[in-house]
């Protein structure tokens, strides 16, 4: 609808702006305040994607002969006929991918969570470059375990730049208050 384009107010890739709009404008006819659950799978790890962290981590602790190998024998597997998307030997075919991709966890961790890796993003698109790595500073005194660095990133990233902006956006849309 309009209303969701005009309140989204820029460029915005997360399809779930509509059916939040639709849930928070049926609300407002009954409540002015909601609570919600953002925040809580990143604040207690209940991703699927914290889960893979750790396995990607021990991949990428194999040495890269390896993983190449690995590398292409699942990319072999998981282009046969009948193997479906989500089937394990893609998955373990983009974990490794992942695995090989980066030298930093937050690199693998970017890797393993994008559509595309960013060398596929690359050559889609050659002006278009694709920072990976350890681009934010982590602010801690101790060294952060690899599921408290995903975490970190989740929050940084994907919560406070996407998830709460459009859930803040499509309930003020309807007059209606959503709290965290």
């Amino acid at each position: 609808s309009e209303s969701i384009v005009r309140h989204v107010g820029e460029p915005f890739a997360d399809s779930s702006a509509i059916p939040t709009y639709l849930i928070s404008k049926y609300a407002s006819e009954h409540v002015k305040v909601c609570l919600t659950g953002d925040g809580g799978d990143e604040a207690f790890a209940g991703y699927d994607p914290f889960r893979w962290g750790r396995k990607i981590e021990k991949l990428a602790g194999l040495p890269k002969p390896v993983l190449g190998i690995g590398s292409a024998m699942a990319g072999v597997a998981s282009a046969l006929p009948g193997i479906s998307r989500s089937s394990s030997l893609r998955q373990l075919s983009r974990g490794i991918a992942a695995a090989r991709h980066s030298d930093t966890v937050d690199g693998r961790f970017d890797a393993a969570h994008w559509l595309f890796l960013p060398g596929e993003l690359n050559r889609l698109r050659p002006d278009f470059s694709v920072r990976t790595g350890a681009t934010d500073e982590i602010r801690s005194d101790k060294p952060l375990s690899v599921l408290k660095m995903h975490m970190r990133r989740r929050i940084d990233r994907e919560l406070t730049t996407n998830m709460l902006i459009k859930t803040d956006r499509m309930s003020m849309a309807t007059s209606l208050e959503l709290r965290s």
